[in-house]
Parts: structure tokens; C-alpha cells; sequence
């Protein structure tokens, strides 16, 4: 946990009346004392935040003593409404309108008011949210005190600049994964039809025998249209004693589900095997794909997690080598998009404050085949006819797999098979160790 440490500031000063005039309009008092008193009994540290002026050096002849209360609270802004930038974690998200008013706790300090289009402006994840304050977030009026909710979170206005800066710990922030792309910009493709085929033809003479012949042949045929993708595997064997015959493998139309980053398979096709030996079916599929997933998402990472004091850099190394890098705001962070590195090896975190400080740490780091990012999951869903060459028979058939990825070090995964006379359920997890 890091420690503040606040100091308190007199200035005595002779020539600065003219900013404070631009800022705000001159109010006539006796003293400054009643406003820090009311300032102190307010907020437990808030004589580290004052900075206290002598009034009587700004007294002129013939007028009472000026009170500059308001500005001892660092407030050089009158409430109101102000055009400005409003930047988050040192990025520019919008220049709009923001209204200032003055604090409920003291009205000589004037805080801005984050409404909820501002709040949208912040990115905030509600999955990291504790519950009370997502509450609290969409309740909220046209006033938030973003800081009071969440922790670690500042607001500050720079009057030279004309900014609001909003400064929130990276784990609580919407985070888009490296070399991701929205849905909406992904590209069908053109139509198109695709044709392939092999063939092998095959004959014997011996002496004394009758001469051998036979042929084979496969087909592979598609046709793009749009979003739909229609497939055709087929084989053709002939020989001079059977015959020929043509089989065809799978023959199914595929379409894109961006939602679940996966496909929707309709006609023959078959499962996955991942979990249960692979059957051959005619009907449905919906099943995710990892080919969907910016590769920075696919295999398995481990999430890294940390506390940056200042403006740090982030610096991920596995046997000395860099994998990743990146700047963080004060706060918690996690870096959840390290690409797959293979099955071991631990991983070196190296944190850089903006003083120079460093924080060093390692993150164990061993893999299964199985194992999947925290938060990630794949699943399955299947339903249709068995194809069984061997037998007449085509009993109808079901079958889910879902896997999901719960920490750094454990996954879990079950799946379920029915059919006539027939069900399977299978349950299991892959565990690392630290």
C-alpha cells in the first residue's frame, strides 16, 4: 500500500489579484480562519490541502478586507459551466461542456460533476466493479464523485490548461486486447467457387494371374456466398471386381456466429473429439473457435497483476527475453492479452515508477494442454443423426463440451452425450501448481 504525504503551504503574497479577479468575483470578509476551520472539520487531512493566504496584504485603502476563502482550497474556478478537455489516464476522450459546482461538504471548494455521459467517457469495466458500485454508477444523478467510489481514482482540473483529469486504476478500465477488431469490420470475403480434387489410378500384371485394376479418387468443393460458406468432401474408389462407389464425407453449410466467436454448422458433419471419441452425424452444430480470437487471446497466458504507484512502465520477460510492454496509471493493473509462450518457464515482471523506483516480481508459469486464459471458455452444442456405415440404424444424437479457464493455475471443463441406450457424462480440471 502506498503512503501519501500531504504538506501545508503559506504563501504570502502581493500581486496576485489580477488572476484572481479573471477567476472569480471578489467577495468582502472579515477573515479567512472560519473557512478553515469548516475545511478541517469536514475531511480528517484537509489541512494537508490548504494553502493560506494573508488577507491583509490585499487590503486597499478604503475597502474592507477581501476574503479569499475559496482560494485556499486550491479552487481557482467559480461554479459553472465550462467548455474544456476532459482526458483519462492522460488520454483525450472528448472536449465538451462540464459543470462545476461547489463541494456539499464545503461550499467554499468547487468540485467538477462527472454525469453519467462523462462516466461513459471513463470506459469503466463493469465486470470489475464490486457490486455496490455498479449500483451506485447507474443510480447515479447528474453529480458522481467517481473517487468515492472506487479506489484509487482521481479528479483533478488544471485551470492553466483547461483540463479534466480523470486518472483510474487500469484494472477497472474496459481493456481491449491487442490486435483485436471489432466484429462489425470483419470481411466476408468475396464470392467464390473453390474446387479440388486428387486422383490415382492403379494396375497390376502377374504372370499367370488376371490383371488388377482400380481408381480413386476425392473431391473437395466449396462455394462463399455472403456469410454462408457451403462445404463438400467426397471420395470415389472403383476397382474391376466391386465397382465403383462414391462416399461422400461431409457435406454441410457453415455460417460465421460473431457473437460467440464461433460457427454454426448445418448437414453432415462431425464433433470435435476434444472430450468424447469423434462421431459423424447429420444435423446442427454451434461451436466456438479460437481462430475467431485476436491471437494475442488464443493458447494459454497467464493474467499478471500488480500496483503501480506513479505513471509506471510494465515490462513482461521469460528467460530474459521481452514478451510484453506497457504503461500503466496509478493503481491496480492486469495484463490479460500475453501471447502463448509455450508450456513453462516463469515470467519476470519488472515495474519502473516514474521516480525511477523499481518493483520485481515473478509470475510461475507451466501449462496443460488443456488449460485456458482466466476467463476464457469454449464450448459446443450438437444435435442430429448418427452416420454409422456399419449399420442401417441412425439413432438420433446429442452432445455439449464446455471448458472454462477460473484462475491462472485451473480450468474446468464437463460435457454430456445422449442417445438411445446410450449417455455419458465426463467432468474433470486441469490444475497447475505455483
Amino acid at each position: 500500500m502506498s503512503t501519501r504525504k500531504y504538506f501545508s503551504l503559506k504563501i504570502h503574497v502581493c500581486c496576485f489579484s489580477t488572476f484572481m479577479l479573471f477567476a472569480s468575483t471578489i467577495v468582502y470578509a472579515d477573515d479567512v480562519a472560519t473557512a478553515i476551520k469548516e475545511e478541517k472539520a469536514a475531511t480528517p487531512d484537509a489541512e494537508s490541502n490548504i494553502a493560506e493566504f494573508d488577507p491583509s496584504l490585499l487590503r486597499q485603502e478604503g475597502q474592507s478586507q477581501i476574503d479569499v476563502s475559496r482560494f485556499v482550497y486550491g479552487s481557482n474556478v467559480l461554479p459553472g459551466k465550462y467548455r474544456i478537455d476532459i482526458l483519462v489516464n492522460q488520454n483525450m476522450v472528448s472536449h465538451q461542456e462540464v459543470t462545476f459546482k461547489s463541494s456539499e461538504e464545503n461550499k467554499n471548494k468547487v468540485v467538477p460533476c462527472l454525469s453519467p455521459d462523462i462516466i461513459k467517457l471513463v470506459n469503466l469495466n463493469n465486470e470489475k466493479l464490486p457490486f455496490a458500485v455498479r449500483k451506485a454508477l447507474t443510480e447515479a444523478a447528474a453529480c458522481t464523485d467517481l473517487p468515492q467510489l472506487i479506489t484509487g481514482a482521481t479528479v483533478k482540473f488544471d485551470a492553466d490548461r483547461q483540463q479534466l483529469n480523470i486518472d483510474v486504476p487500469q484494472v477497472y478500465l474496459q481493456h481491449t486486447a491487442r490486435g483485436n477488431i471489432d466484429p462489425s469490420l470483419w470481411d466476408s470475403g468475396v464470392p467464390a467457387l473453390m474446387l479440388g480434387y486428387y486422383m490415382n489410378g492403379y494396375e497390376s500384371h502377374y504372370s499367370g494371374m488376371d490383371t488388377s485394376r482400380s481408381f480413386y479418387s476425392s473431391l473437395n468443393a466449396g462455394l462463399n456466398i455472403g456469410k454462408w460458406y457451403f462445404r463438400h468432401n467426397g471420395s470415389y474408389n472403383w476397382d474391376q471386381d466391386m465397382g465403383g462407389r462414391y462416399q461422400s464425407n461431409n457435406t454441410y453449410v457453415q455460417r460465421d456466429i460473431e457473437a460467440v466467436r464461433g460457427h454454426l454448422y448445418l448437414g453432415q458433419y462431425y464433433t470435435s473429439g476434444q472430450m468424447f471419441n469423434t462421431v459423424s452425424y447429420t444435423g446442427a452444430q454451434l461451436a466456438t473457435d479460437d481462430r475467431m480470437l485476436p491471437a494475442s487471446q488464443r493458447g494459454y497466458a497467464p493474467e499478471i497483476r500488480g500496483v503501480a504507484k506513479t505513471n509506471a512502465k510494465v515490462t513482461v520477460r521469460q528467460s530474459g527475453n521481452i514478451l510484453y510492454q506497457t504503461t500503466v496509471p496509478p493503481g491496480a493493473f492486469l495484463i490479460d492479452d500475453l501471447g502463448p509462450t509455450g508450456y513453462g518457464g516463469d515470467l519476470d515482471v519488472t515495474v519502473e515508477e516514474a521516480d525511477g523506483t523499481l518493483q520485481q516480481y515473478s509470475i510461475p508459469y507451466s501449462s496443460l494442454a488443456q488449460s485456458l486464459r482466466p476467463g476464457a471458455q469454449q464450448f459446443t452444442a450438437t444435435a442430429g443423426k448418427m452416420d454409422d456405415y456399419n449399420t442401417s440404424e441412425k439413432p438420433l444424437f446429442y452432445e455439449v463440451t464446455f471448458m472454462r479457464g477460473i484462475t491462472n493455475i485451473l480450468t474446468v471443463y464437463t460435457g454430456a452425450q445422449y442417445s438411445q441406450n446410450y449417455q455419458a457424462v465426463l467432468a474433470g480440471g486441469a490444475v497447475g501448481t505455483e
